[in-house]
Parts: C-alpha cells; structure tokens; sequence
C-alpha cells in the first residue's frame, strides 16, 4: 500500500514537471514511480511521451511496448507507438500501429498524424494528404492546418495550400515555417511580391527571437532554402537543403532526401553559370543598350523582371547587373503582377 503511494506522489509530481516542460525530470519521476509500482500504466505511457519529445525513440517505444502489454486495447499507446516509430523511419510499422489505434478510438487525432507522417515519409502523399485532411476537420489548429498545407503544396495544389497556411498563420502569427512555404507556393503562382513579403517576414520573426523552425521538419527546411534560393542566398540555402536531406533520411523518407539532395546540385550548378555566358542572352543585351539611352541604374531595374522569367535567381542578377541583392528584391516588389 505504501508503495502504491509513493507511486502515485511520483507519478504527480512527472505530471507536473511534464506540463512546465521539463520532460527529463517527468521521466525521472515516471521512473521512480514505475520502480515502485511495476503496474503503473500512466506512468509508461506519460514516460514513452516524455521520451518522444527529447527524441529518445527507442526508449520511448519500449515504455508503449509495457502500456500495451498491460492493456491491450489502449488506442493512446498504439498511436503514440506510431509516431515514435515513424519518427526512426519505420513506416510501415507505424501505419499499423495507427491504424489499430483508428480502429480503438476514431477520433483519437494523434493516430492521424502519425498515421499521415508515415505515409509521408515513405513516399505516399495521397494517402499523407487524406490523412491530414481528416486532422484538420477534427482540429482546428495551427499545426493541422500546416501540416495540410505542405501536404497540398508537395502535389502542386498551390491555392489550397495557401488557404491552408494562411489559416495556420492567423491561429499562429509566429509559425515561421508557414510563411516559407506559403511564400513559396505565391512564387510559383507568380505572385513574387507576397512571396519575398512572406519570405521577409519569417527572416524578421527569426531575427527578433519570435520562433523557430522544428527541428524534425525536413519540409520547413527544404521550403527555407528554396526561399534563400529564390533570395539570392546560395549558401543559406544549400545549408538547409543539407539538414533538409539529413532528416529525411532518418526518417527513412528516401523520395524527398533525394529531392534535397538533386535541389543542392542545381543550385551548385547554377553557381557554375559565369557572367560571360549571361551577357550574351538578349535580355542582358538590351538592358545594356536602354542603359545608354536613359539612366544606366533605372535600365538595370528594368531589366530585372526580364532575368527573373528566364529563371535566374535573385543572387544572379544581382552579379550581373552589380547591383545589391536589396536592391533587385525591392525591383522584384514594385513589379505589377501582370508583368
């Protein structure tokens, strides 16, 4: 009896410490109280989420294991065994897990997530996107929304994936990732201006401190260096490609590593472009000669949206036309969209 209330007071205080966020002094009271109670369900599971949340996964696994072992119709810990087991790239195993957790508790939301994340992961966005739809019918969050705005961005829907993230901002002004990718999806709708709007934004939210990118997102950090491309920053870009790839690989989502990896080359080739090869494109011609007929800085401003349709990025028409990256981006800005 007395064990069984050192348990509970154990149990209480993880709980506490839990929801304050220090997650390694919960899995130390977890643990007391699992030394003192070997039949403590809570205690397992609350530690298996602890674990989760520091990323120590195989641990974290091991505690479901137990949760399920004592009650085996726990949908929670089936569901939480899957995200953990996506989280180590082991996909198909978590798709069952959540499913099975489906089957327990329909409208446990985690199960869809995890669900949805290792279908992601292992290439099958259909199957990803029906997953977080169902997410963000059932929870109106900022990261349900997000997460079904990457999904819809990764398949070209590029208007919903707006929608979606513009949805995720207005519940969660501060979501940095959401205005990478929503940006990025504006680019590619021809809409450059509320692209480096978003674009500018997140690098300010950054700056001051305001928010983070999540450190287990390949897709944020993909969309971020696609937008340091698109800003003329090579090396920024390339640096978060790389995390980008290294991530996806752990999670054993092979598609998209490849996709990180195959981005880095282009932008590496691309940097192999030398400015002779440039001059000599009409374009680049004809802003020299308007140069000797007006202004010679107004005619490089104009050129600007004439190299950015033949697909250079910011950071080359900058070299090419020695002008500041700023400079080319507020060019970029004052362009009227149907140019």
């Amino acid at each position: 009896m007395l064990n069984l209330m050192f348990a509970f007071g154990y149990s209480s205080l993880g709980y506490i410490l839990y929801n304050s966020g220090d997650y390694q002094g919960a899995i130390e009271n977890y643990t007391q109280a699992i030394l003192q109670n070997s039949e403590d369900l809570t205690s397992y599971l609350s530690r298996g989420v602890a674990r989760s949340l520091t990323k120590d996964y195989q641990n974290a696994i091991e505690d479901f294991n137990e949760t399920i072992r004592l009650s085996p119709q726990y949908a929670q810990a089936y569901a939480e065994r899957g995200v953990a087991r996506a989280a180590i790239g082991d996909n198909q195993s978590a798709i069952e897990d959540c499913h099975r957790a489906i089957q327990l508790d329909p409208q446990y939301v985690r199960a869809y997530f995890g669900r949805g994340a290792a279908c992601f992961y292992s290439g099958n966005y259909q199957g990803a996107l029906e997953n977080f739809s169902l997410i963000a019918s059932m929870e109106r969050s900022a990261i349900s929304y997000y997460n079904l705005g990457i999904l819809q961005y990764s398949q070209g829907i590029n208007s919903q994936a707006i929608k979606h993230l513009t949805k995720a901002l207005y519940v969660d002004p501060n979501l940095i990732a959401a205005y990478y990718v929503r940006g990025n999806a504006c680019y590619e709708l021809g809409d450059e201006q509320g692209a480096f709007a978003d674009f500018n934004e997140a690098k300010h939210i950054e700056a001051v401190g305001g928010g983070e990118i999540y450190s287990e997102d390949e897709f944020a950090f993909y969309a971020r260096g696609l937008a340091c491309h698109r800003l003329g920053n090579r090396e920024e870009a390339i640096a978060d490609l790389q995390e980008s790839a290294q991530i996806a690989l752990k999670h054993q989502n092979t598609i998209f590593h490849q996709k990180a990896i195959d981005f880095m080359s282009e932008i590496q080739s691309e940097a192999m472009f030398g400015l002779s090869e440039l001059k000599q494109t009409r374009v680049y011609q004809e802003a020299e000669e308007e140069g000797k007929q007006k202004g010679r800085f107004e005619a490089k401003l104009e050129a600007v949206p004439k190299l950015l349709a033949l697909g250079l990025s910011v950071e080359q028409i900058s070299q090419a036309l020695d002008l500041d990256v700023a400079q080319v981006q507020q060019a970029v800005q004052q362009t009227p969209l149907n140019e």
